[in-house]
């Protein structure tokens, strides 16, 4: 929380005082320029809100809600104050009907004194400046609402009268004049001040507290009551009390408590009409009341739904001496259920005492974490005293930090209650730092870039910042590194430490040199060198003397290097430089022995060259015998010498060995050769060379090229002039390859209407030695039956050597097939006499004629014809059908044709005739 105090025209910021606010650009017409804030008694909860209110004009006023009539302009008569003045909303500006009290000159540390009552952080208001006299009323009646939310006690009190201030400013009376007492004595649960309701003439007619929400269902509204015959008041031994749990603006639901002077008391829920303060519909019932007076009475008035309420009614020893259950709705039915948001009324006549209200259930209960955790476990109960609760989440349970609601449930014997509490779990634990050490850094600059790593632990969660932040470019001296810890419920730690930056010390770091070796052919050499330096800094160059690249004496110079860096920190390396005049002999490269080959002589001329050199000028060089000399068959040594101008000497020698040849002739290679023969013997050529260095050489073999070699394998062995030797094989092999026969191919023949064929083939083969004899069985032009028949052929050569070949036979006959007609056409015949007509009577012979016919048929075995009427018979004039029938194995076939018999007087008109039948 943060908050900032102003004067008119100046930014206030009360970050906690922010819900249901109402509030207008004239906040009426007050004179005060002093003001500091708005400030407002939120009647849904009891929250404390502000919000500031301007007017360049008029000044700065603080605004408190005074009440919650439908007709504010009631509030006027009560004005009794020159500090004070006031504005009432119209419809308009406030269509809930709220009244507003406007007061100005207030101390500047009012916010202050509110937070602090609250238990609040002051923000940038300063403890010392907190003034606990303003407002004490309201201030006094919110703190011990907090201190009540502080713990886990389930009821919050909101007016306890400890203040002694009466009557209340921030309160709304029915009458400026009957406004009750509060007197000093025996309060309620120990408590030294209590309301009390007749003094004189001056009752509490109706006061309207600005309370915690009363009627939400699950809430319990607690007062204690006590009604005595008070002092000076002989026979005043009655009262009645109102004690309302729903107030709203028209109205409220509330309970009465009759004494009377005379009969039975009575406890009663009622409904009154705040418009004019008359009582509405009641329902009641009676409870005993001689034992309860002069003790104070604990009243517990439970929502436990929408439109139920339970009356509970104890002792001053916490013994229930009552119950009153009542559902409002079946009842009364008078403004339907309850509105979840009213507040509490009381009103008070002659001999009653009030102290202590309270609330349980309508107020956030707000709780710390646990040391060390990020949580609180609670232990809760419901508002009822002496009955059994179970509460979800449980008793104990580990609640996180945050908003949580807890449902508990419950029977003291008259009947299940639930109730709803809303906790506030609050870390307020700080995060603690782990120390961060002090931090030296070196650079080799005016300026460090450093990192570090500041921890923190927190019991939820923490971030750590630090400014300048790790990273950052750190300038030459100490710098205060401020590092701060939040916790996500903004609880800070800050801790600090430094970071020194200061020049480096350390001196570069040479690469080491070796001494050098050299020479020289006169009296200096020239020597170069390099010599390297590392530095943390950056690169550095060595500066040496003598210089790389200066010509050096006979003899050991020392050369001494020195490497300076950025910082001047300084690094020396020394090493020396040997020179030596010549004294080292030419180099003479060695020659290798010579073998020559004296050939087919016992002599050979050998050449060669003896080189040398020299690091300071040309070399002579000499060799005995000299090379291009004639060496004899044997070994010579040969002596060489080198000589440099600085008389330096070298020798080296060698051998030369001379031999006549020793190398064989060399056979060109003769593969073996491999023949066959027909008989028992081969004729065999063959050609054998042979190669020699000294000339040409004809081998000889045995047995020679051209004989007779028998069948097997028979080695030839071959010498040359100076017998060299080479051997191969000649291997002769017999006929043992069969002939060739020519395979034959599958036959088929047709056997007609015989039950075999005649099947003619021949066979062919060949052979490398001669004549083949072939051989078939069954033989060629043999009888094959109906069907497939195997064959095989055989031929043998001279050798006896046999080849084979099978093949098919297969032959068909006809008794599967029908007889075929041939095409047949009609038949002419000619009649003798045409002078009769075709059945009028006994037939003449003139008038027929016998007709022969051949009918062609083919196919089948077995073939028999028949035609009706057969082949010469006798047909009249006219024509006749003849049907003839072939018949064979495989079945039968028909055919017909027609007969056409004509007179022959007049044999062209016959055929017209004919004719013209036939095409009609």
């Amino acid at each position: 929380m943060m908050w900032s105090q102003m004067h008119c025209g100046v930014l206030v910021s009360v970050a906690h005082l922010a819900a249901g606010l109402l509030a207008y650009p004239n906040p009426g017409n007050c004179q005060a320029n002093e003001m500091v804030g708005l400030l407002q008694m939120h009647k849904h909860g009891g929250q404390l809100g502000g919000k500031l209110v301007q007017n360049p004009d008029e000044g700065c006023c603080v605004i408190i809600n005074a009440s919650n009539f439908s007709k504010p302009t009631l509030a006027g008569t009560e004005r009794n104050s020159a500090e004070d003045c006031y504005s009432w909303a119209n419809e308009e500006q406030d269509p809930i009907g709220f009244s507003r009290r406007w007061t100005h000159e207030c101390p500047e540390d009012l916010i202050a004194n509110i937070l602090d009552a609250r238990n609040w952080p002051p923000g940038e208001v300063d403890d010392a400046q907190v003034e606990a006299t303003v407002p004490a009323a309201l201030a006094q009646s919110i703190q011990r609402a907090a201190k009540s939310k502080v713990g886990v006690a389930p009821y919050a009190i909101f007016e306890d009268f400890e203040s002694g201030t009466w009557p209340f400013s921030h309160l709304t009376y029915q009458s400026s004049s009957n406004r009750g007492e509060v007197k000093t004595g025996d309060g309620a649960a120990g408590t030294s001040r209590y309301l009390n309701g007749y003094t004189g003439s001056n009752y509490l007619d109706g006061v309207i507290w600005p309370s915690p929400v009363t009627s939400k269902t699950g809430s319990t509204l607690q007062a204690w009551i006590r009604y005595q015959e008070p002092e000076g008041t002989a026979g005043y031994n009655w009262g009645r009390l109102t004690l309302g749990f729903d107030t709203t603006s028209s109205g409220t639901k509330a309970l009465y408590l009759d004494i009377p002077r005379f009969g039975s008391q009575h406890l009663l829920f009622r409904y009154v009409n705040l418009e004019n303060w008359g009582p509405g519909v009641s329902s009641f019932t009676s409870y005993p009341s001689g034992s309860l007076r002069g003790q104070w009475l604990r009243i517990l008035i439970t929502i436990r739904s929408d439109h139920e309420v339970m009356l509970r009614l104890y002792d001053q020893a916490g013994n229930r001496k009552k119950t009153f259950y009542l559902d409002w709705v079946a009842q009364f039915g008078v403004n339907g259920t309850f509105s979840q948001n009213g507040t509490a009324l009381l009103e008070m006549y002659y001999n009653i005492n009030v102290d202590q209200l309270a609330t349980c259930g309508s107020l956030p209960i707000q709780v710390s974490t646990d040391p060390g955790l990020c949580t609180a476990s609670p232990s809760l109960q419901g508002c009822i005293p002496n009955a059994d609760y179970s509460c979800n989440p449980v008793a104990g349970t580990a609640l996180a930090a945050g908003s949580h609601e807890v449902i508990c449930s419950g029977d003291d014997g008259q009947g299940n209650e639930t109730h709803y509490f809303q906790v506030e779990v609050v870390d307020n634990e700080p995060p603690s730092f782990v120390a961060p050490p002090n931090i030296q850094e070196s650079t080799c600059q005016y300026f460090a870039r450093v990192h570090f790593n500041v921890e923190a632990v927190d019991n939820c969660a923490v971030v750590t910042s630090c400014t300048p932040p790790s990273g950052s470019v750190f300038a030459f001296g100490n710098t205060t590194v401020q590092c701060t810890a939040t916790d996500p419920s903004g609880n800070m730690a800050t801790s600090s430490f430094q970071v020194s930056v200061g020049r480096e010390t350390e001196p570069p770091v040479f690469t080491a040199h070796p001494d050098i070796v050299t020479n020289t052919c006169s009296s200096f050499a020239q020597v170069t060198f390099q010599v390297e330096a590392k530095d943390n800094c950056g690169d550095v160059i060595p500066t040496c003397g003598p210089t790389s690249g200066s010509l050096f004496p006979v003899g050991s110079t020392e050369v001494h290097c020195t490497a300076v860096d950025l910082s001047g920190n300084s690094a020396n390396l020394s090493f020396f430089v040997n020179v030596t005049g010549d004294s080292t002999p030419p180099t003479l490269h060695p020659l290798v022995d010579v073998a020559m080959d004296g050939g087919c002589k016992d002599c050979a001329q050998v050449f060669f060259n003896a080189t040398a050199t020299d690091e300071c000028g040309a070399v002579e060089t000499g060799c005995t015998p000299p090379s291009g000399s004639v060496f004899v068959e044997g070994n010579t040594t040969v002596q060489c010498t080198a000589t440099d101008p600085s008389g330096n000497v070298a020798t080296s020698s060698f051998q030369v060995s001379v031999g006549r040849e020793t190398e064989p002739p060399v056979f060109t290679a003769h593969p073996d050769i491999v023949t066959n023969t027909c008989s028992s013997f081969a004729q065999v050529t063959f050609q054998v060379e042979a190669k020699d260095n000294c000339g040409d050489v004809i081998p000889t073999c045995g047995p020679t090229s051209g004989s007779l070699f028998p069948v097997g394998s028979t080695e030839v062995h071959c010498t040359a002039a100076d017998l060299s030797n080479m051997s191969f094989f000649v291997n002769v092999s017999g006929d043992s390859t069969p002939p060739t026969l020519h395979p034959l191919a599958d036959v088929e023949a047709d056997s007609g209407c015989s039950d075999s064929a005649q099947v003619f083939f021949t066979a062919t083969a060949t052979d490398e030695c001669g004549a083949v004899e072939t051989t078939c069985t069954p033989p060629s032009g043999s009888l094959f039956p109906l069907g497939n028949t195997s064959a095989q052929c055989t031929a043998t050569d001279p050798s006896g050597n046999i080849a084979t070949s099978n093949f098919q036979v297969t032959v068909k006959g006809n008794d599967t097939e029908l007889p075929s007609f041939g095409e047949h056409p009609d038949v002419y015949a000619e009649a003798s006499d045409c002078r009769g007509k075709k059945g009028s009577g006994a037939k003449s012979s003139s008038h027929l004629a016998r007709v022969f016919f051949d009918v062609p048929v083919t196919g089948g075995c077995g073939l028999e014809t028949e035609c009706v009427p057969p082949s010469g018979s006798l047909f009249e004039l006219g024509r006749t059908t003849v049907t003839c029938m072939a018949t064979s194995q495989a079945g039968s076939t028909n055919t017909s044709f027609q007969v056409i018999v004509g007179c022959s007087s007049d044999p062209d008109r016959r055929r017209r005739k004919y004719n013209k039948d036939r095409d009609d």
